[in-house]
């Protein structure tokens, strides 16, 4: 009846697709509703059974006691899909926050590798995995350059710097095949107030620098004087920067900076130095970090 209905309203051609629309549709989620109605079955039979949690494929987590910071870390790592058959090198991109943001980075270059806008990478992420309270103290106190009385605890980025470098980096190119002139950084936040600290301090350990949102305000805006120094000793800077803010960020803190902080960097002049910079229109603090990542990807790696 519903067949004769749609032949005489749409014409046979469009009888012919829809059927064989719905003869693919039925053979492609089969499976699914298979499975569906055997976990609801499941479900009714055995409600105190746990679930497994949902796992991020092609990763591995690895814990290192830094002798350094006197802590130890939760580092999580993704390689790229097929990485076991093939011997090819890749990339790094070292990456802050990791306890809540190392799905969104693995995914993200994932899809963008998978359209050839980037190249396949290895993602290391610095992790914690305390409670968030814990989380919050320590995250403050590694990204931290300098120490300031309102934020106990504050000022450890210089020993997580080592730790970085003397480290976490070592074990990595040990344990993996990474490309060990291709090391890319990437930070939010106090995470991007780490970022810059690096690049001023440490700059030759990178040469790729992604900052999103930084807390530029910290400790009076000592990042500007980190540079100040830097720009007295080396004219030299050859590394890729790409720096972003959101327009609805609190301007003093993030948005003025970063205008104040791109000015001056194109003062400079530094040799081999490649920058970028975007305030991110309608963008908060937390919602500038899928659009920065993503932008900030495309643009380091363009001349990969």
């Amino acid at each position: 009846m519903l067949s004769t209905i749609i032949q005489e309203r749409y014409g046979i051609k469009i009888y012919c697709y829809i059927k064989k629309l719905l003869i693919i549709t039925l053979v492609t989620c089969q499976p699914l509703l298979l499975t569906t109605c055997t976990e609801k079955s499941n479900d009714v039979m055995d409600s105190s059974k746990p679930y497994p949690q949902v796992q991020i494929t092609g990763s591995e987590v690895r814990e290192i006691q830094s002798s350094i910071t006197g802590d130890t870390y939760s580092i999580y790592v993704s390689v790229p899909r097929g990485y076991e058959d093939t011997s090819k090198t890749y990339p790094t991109l070292y990456i802050m926050d990791a306890d809540g943001a190392f799905g969104t980075y693995t995914e993200i270059s994932r899809l963008l590798a998978l359209n050839n806008e980037i190249p396949e990478m290895i993602i290391v992420g610095i992790a914690y995995d305390v409670s968030f309270t814990e989380y919050l103290y320590n995250r403050q106190r590694d990204y931290t350059p300098t120490a300031v009385d309102d934020f106990p605890g504050s000022g450890g980025g210089m020993k997580f710097l080592d730790f970085i470098q003397n480290e976490l980096i070592p074990l990595i190119d040990k344990a993996y095949r990474v490309n060990k002139s291709e090391r890319a950084i990437s930070g939010f936040s106090y995470g991007g107030l780490f970022v810059l600290y690096t690049l001023f301090h440490k700059p030759e350990l990178f040469n790729r620098y992604h900052a999103g949102s930084v807390s530029f305000w910290w400790d009076n805006y000592v990042i500007f004087e980190f540079e100040q120094k830097y720009f007295e000793k080396s004219k030299n800077l050859p590394v890729r920067l790409f720096l972003t803010a959101g327009s609805l960020e609190d301007q003093d803190g993030f948005v003025k900076p970063l205008e104040k902080f791109t000015k001056i960097i194109n003062t400079r002049k530094y040799s081999g130095l490649e920058f970028e910079h975007i305030i991110l229109d309608e963008e908060t603090h937390f919602s500038n970090f899928g659009s920065s990542l993503t932008k900030g990807l495309k643009w380091l790696f363009k001349n990969y």
